[in-house]
């Protein structure tokens, strides 16, 4: 694996892209539907009316989460060459933002600006959270490797 790896870098890096969209995505999508942590943000932090702690919850809980599902994504990436690897998680990054921004395309109208407004920011949240998890995982990888490296 690591020779094809190696033979087509940009190829792979943006298949990898690609697959992490279109697998994290049911992934992420089916933990939330199926995981109580929403429901006790929710009855903790929306019953009390404190927007500004829910923001700050949730959006730290999807992280974390996105970071454990982009984990295994980003240990290929550090497979493809160790030396040039940050150029090649930019490739899965801009694929990804890419599928993510073609899909968003077909939902952007709405009946009113409100709704526009609100899926435009759900769109930016989204995405930066997605690739944040991607970067972080990546690193995480790294650090891990140069650690047993050392040892």
């Amino acid at each position: 694996m690591q020779d094809y790896f190696a033979q087509r870098p940009y190829l792979s890096a943006a298949a990898l892209g690609a697959v992490f969209y279109f697998v994290g995505f049911p992934i992420w999508g089916i933990y939330y539907a199926y995981t109580p942590v929403n429901l006790w943000l929710i009855s903790t932090f929306v019953v009390d009316w404190q927007p500004v702690a829910f923001n700050i919850a949730t959006y730290s809980h999807q992280l974390v989460v996105q970071i454990l599902i982009a984990l295994p994504f980003a240990y290929f990436l550090s497979r493809i060459r160790p030396e040039k690897s940050w150029k090649y998680v930019s490739v899965a990054l801009v694929v990804v933002f890419a599928i993510m921004l073609l899909r968003f395309v077909g939902f952007v109208t709405a009946p009113s600006e409100f709704e526009t407004a609100m899926r435009v920011r759900a769109f930016l949240e989204s995405t930066i959270v997605t690739m944040a998890a991607l970067a972080v995982a990546y690193l995480i990888v790294v650090m891990l490797r140069h650690r047993k490296d050392e040892a």
